[in-house]
């Protein structure tokens, strides 16, 4: 009986050996898998910030107008607004302030060829908005660069009777 109580024991050892050394290589397996990913996709955290960057859109760049109070062709009837331009770039603005004078100049000139009942509406202001952006960008036709306002904001827009 001696012997049967030795050999369990040794059978006992064995299956915990076994399972240990299963433990033992199911963790490397993991551990390499894990490794595999990191270097074969690089550190995992610098590639998708630069994505995210990439595909985040930029945030938009306005330049301001100053105030315009101009008479509308409406006997008695005056404009008095306050406009931003969106620009396709941050250098833009630089080149919105060289042609400033050029631009208000023929901003006068299409604001005031309105009347009140041109701009009362919000598609009438919505005309105008295009309009405007029309003209600063053949504004800067002459400096070789195209489209450089995308859009433009009223910020203040007031139509007075006089």
């Amino acid at each position: 009986m001696a012997s049967l109580t030795e050999a369990q024991p040794a059978a006992g050892g064995k299956k915990l050996m076994l399972v240990i050394g299963a433990l033992v290589g199911v963790v490397l397996l993991l551990a390499g898998a894990v490794g595999y990913l990191f270097l074969a996709h690089g550190n995992g955290e610098s590639k998708p910030k630069a994505e995210e960057a990439a595909a985040a859109p930029a945030a938009p760049t306005f330049s301001k107008i100053d105030t315009f109070v101009v008479n509308l062709s409406d006997p008695g009837t005056m404009l008095q607004t306050e406009l931003q331009v969106e620009l396709g770039k941050p250098g833009d603005a630089e080149l919105i302030s060289a042609y400033m004078p050029r631009i208000r100049s023929n901003l006068i000139l299409l604001l005031s060829s309105k009347t009140s009942a041109d701009v009362a509406t919000a598609e009438g202001k919505a005309r105008l908005k295009a309009q405007i952006r029309s003209v600063i960008n053949e504004s800067l036709a002459d400096s070789g660069h195209a489209d450089v306002v995308r859009s433009v904001v009223f910020t203040s827009f007031i139509v007075q009777l006089q």
